[in-house]
């Protein structure tokens, strides 16, 4: 059920994506919402924690994925600037 919930929530962020037309050159681009930034403590808490989530856990592995997500996203939002 958690496996089936998170994937339902990686779905509802992904459809936050937008896709624009440029009208003066006709090319489409995808931008994503802005990314929430996260303090260096924040993110030290939470790679631990992680480090701490059974070997391949469904969370570890959602995780993961969320991050990849974040990449991605940084790397449309930057392309479109």
């Amino acid at each position: 059920m958690r496996l089936i919930l998170c994937c339902v929530v990686i779905a509802v962020a992904l459809s936050g994506c937008a896709t624009t037309q440029n009208p003066g050159v006709g090319a489409i681009y995808t931008q994503c919402p802005p990314l929430k930034t996260y303090s260096k403590a924040q993110r030290e808490r939470a790679a631990r924690e992680l480090r701490n989530l059974a070997a391949g856990s469904d969370l570890a592995v959602l995780i993961s994925d969320y991050g990849k997500l974040r990449e991605a996203c940084r790397i449309v939002n930057n392309a479109v600037r």
